[in-house]
């Protein structure tokens, strides 16, 4: 098969060609190819399997029917491989479930399924880390841990496996107690507001951990701007770290929640239309590394 005429984006940047495939293959790229079956994609964008690093499950229940429909719907998007995080009921975190979702990596007609290790277990211990890591994990997931002992482990962990962590910085004590981000449509509508240092706090300290440990560490649904900017320079400082925000931080802000409306609560909550904007000034300066849907996320 041909496809004919189609705007191709790759590392390459952007540009018109035509795309020989043939038995699911990219056999060629290149101009006015010719063959008997073609079709006309004037007018149409091509990517690579895009790749989705914070995924869930609906519901958050860890079962055939959900892996199967993330799967699919996720391959329907444009997106080939999706990262599953591990707090999924039950979580990743032992070898019984992991081997599960490893089970359903693979569907036929779907995107394949990446599972990550959760850092903590149930009871609040560290989980078999080493070993999942060794059975297919491709990083450790964990949010804020106030125990830096934990975390200095988890760290090691990291660095003897070469594996990175995806850390989600939140203040829980901040997360209890408030539904949206601290700002004025918090305060017009009487709702208890979240603090900005809920998450900057514990990003600064866990970029410490990344440049005395030397391990990666990606942070994830970051919403602060000063975040980012954290994050930014630490990177320019030699620290591995990276930045990851959500689409629909970039494309709503906290007014959508006026009138109480609950489809707008997300977790992390939105943010106000001043930091929208700052969140989409770092996109085009490239301080944030790479974007996500969040699917089925919700508060």
């Amino acid at each position: 098969m041909i496809i004919s005429g189609a705007i191709i984006c790759d590392i390459n940047g952007e540009r018109r060609a035509d795309v020989r495939i043939e038995e699911g293959v990219i056999q060629e790229i290149g101009e006015n190819l010719g063959g008997s079956d073609i079709f006309d994609a004037k007018g149409c964008y091509l990517i690579p399997g895009l790749v989705d690093t914070d995924v869930r499950l609906k519901d958050g229940q860890l079962s055939r029917t959900n892996l199967e429909k993330l799967s699919r719907r996720a391959l329907m998007g444009g997106v080939s491989t999706v990262v599953l995080a591990s707090d999924t009921t039950p979580p990743i975190d032992n070898e019984i479930t992991l081997e599960f979702v490893q089970q359903h990596r693979a569907l036929s007609h779907g995107a394949t399924i990446e599972p990550l290790v959760s850092a903590l277990n149930e009871k609040g211990a560290l989980s078999n880390i080493a070993i999942m890591l060794k059975k297919g994990c491709v990083a450790i997931h964990t949010a804020t841990i106030n125990d830096y002992n934990l975390i200095i482990r988890i760290a090691q962990y990291a660095k003897m496996a070469s594996k990175t962590i995806f850390y989600k910085a939140q203040e829980k004590s901040f997360i209890e107690s408030g539904v949206m981000a601290d700002g004025a449509i918090a305060s017009q509508l009487g709702l208890p507001r979240i603090s900005p240092l809920s998450e900057v706090v514990h990003i600064a300290s866990m970029i410490e951990i990344s440049r005395h440990f030397g391990v990666k560490i990606v942070f994830k649904s970051v919403t602060e701007p000063r975040s980012i900017e954290l994050i930014a320079q630490a990177r320019s400082e030699g620290v591995d770290v990276a930045c990851e925000v959500a689409l629909h931080h970039l494309l709503k802000s906290d007014s959508a929640c006026l009138g109480f409306d609950t489809d707008a609560k997300i977790d992390p909550p939105l943010v106000s239309e001043t930091k929208r904007l700052q969140l989409i000034r770092a996109l085009k300066e490239g301080k944030i590394d790479s974007l996500r849907s969040h699917r089925y996320r919700c508060r």
